[in-house]
């Protein structure tokens, strides 16, 4: 397995046409130094199968990223056939080091709450203060619509960060 962090053009390169209603977005930023993207590659199959993104900077919400000490960790994925395997731990130690050398002292993490293990995997990895939640509503693939909550995690000292 590789970790290596990639530019926009790349970025879109590997998602392939996925993501289209926000890949511009999220491009541009990367593009300007506001996003980093890291991605999981397995080097058998050289393809990517995970994805961290770091984001230093939100202003219209600087309790998440506020370009100063605190980063927000953004569309964590790993790929359902990689779970399981301690791969998640490994990009997130990566991306939880890279916010250190940026000589950030915070990282916040955002959780769709319908699925508690992974409110449990965050807290695990440091993510221990609740920042806020809020409600929001989604169609599935079936047009159902359904209610979650998201729910922000802080990790309010990732120089010191147990996560192994």
């Amino acid at each position: 397995m590789r970790i290596e962090r990639t530019g926009a053009k790349e970025m879109l390169t590997y998602w392939n046409g996925r993501f289209a209603d926000f890949a511009e977005r999220i491009s541009a930023r990367v593009e300007s130094g506001v996003e980093e993207c890291w991605l999981l590659f397995d080097e058998d199959s050289n393809r990517w199968i995970g994805e961290l993104h770091i984001r230093w900077d939100k202003p219209d919400q600087p309790e998440e990223a506020n370009g100063v000490d605190t980063a927000c960790l953004e569309a964590f994925r790993i790929d359902e056939a990689f779970q399981g395997q301690h791969l998640g731990t490994m990009l997130m130690r990566r991306c939880l080091e890279r916010i250190r050398e940026r000589g950030f002292t915070r990282a916040t993490i955002g959780a769709d709450d319908s699925d508690p293990r992974l409110g449990v995997m965050y807290q695990n990895w440091g993510f221990t203060r609740r920042v806020r939640e809020d409600g929001f509503d989604y169609h599935d693939d079936e047009g159902n619509l359904i209610h979650d909550t998201y729910v922000l995690y802080a990790n309010d000292d990732v120089q010191h960060t147990g996560l192994k």
